[in-house]
Order: C-alpha cells, then structure tokens, then sequence
C-alpha cells in the first residue's frame, strides 16, 4: 500500500487543531481528500477503543452499495512519545483492518503524529512533516 500524501496530512493536522496534548481524530474524506465529518477524543485512547470505534461505524455503514465507500483516516498524536509504532499499535491496526473488511468503511491509514514526525501503520514510512 503506498504511504500517504503529505497533503493528506496537512489536512489532518489543519482539522485537529491544538496537538499539544493526546488526542485521536478519526476523519471521514472523499476521494478528493476533502472532509466530510470527523470525530475527536482528547487523551491518550487506546488499541481496543480504535477498534470498538471502527465496528461502530462498520455496523453504520451500509455495505450493500459500494458507491457510498466511505474513506476514514485516524490520526493520534502523542506529544513527547515519538511516532514510532509500539507492538499494541501493530495489534490494533490489524485488528481494524479486520473489523472494518466486510463494511463499506475503508480504513486508509492510522497516522501516529509527535510533533514534526510522523508514521503511516498502512505503509510504515516515518517522515518529518514539516
């Protein structure tokens, strides 16, 4: 899978506001990379919780037309603990790769983001954003 656009990103960042404490968005874009909708939790959230929020919203989605795909990003930041994935992070991403597989939902990345670095868990490219 290739790594996400930088644009993809400044886009998230725009959208998250304040980054200097944890926090989590989950952002629903057209294929166009606009938004659509998004969702926000302050405070450190957790594998289990990522996972619970992509079967919700697999359940919402109607999986019956595939014109409605909807494309979903997640992005946590964690300011002071590095992009660098942890092996709970590997655990919850497949985890909502698989929970959303059978929905209209399509996860494209989950965005680990602290401060300028950045890692991609659909691709595993880390950068420097800015």
């Amino acid at each position: 899978m290739p790594s996400i656009p930088l644009s993809l990103l400044a886009l998230v960042e725009a959208v998250a506001g304040d980054t200097d404490e944890p926090k989590t968005i989950a952002l629903f874009i057209t294929a166009d990379e606009l938004p659509l909708r998004g969702l926000e939790k302050l405070g450190d959230v957790g594998g289990d919780d990522l996972v619970e929020l992509c079967r919700i919203c697999a359940d919402g989605a109607d999986s019956d037309d595939a014109l409605d795909l909807e494309l979903m990003v997640l992005a946590t930041w964690r300011p002071g603990r590095g992009a660098e994935p942890t092996d709970g992070d590997h655990i919850a991403w497949a985890a909502m790769l698989e929970t959303v597989a059978d929905s209209s939902v399509h996860l494209l990345d989950w965005l680990l983001i602290d401060g300028s670095s950045a890692c991609s868990m659909a691709s595993g490219c880390q950068w420097e954003a800015r």
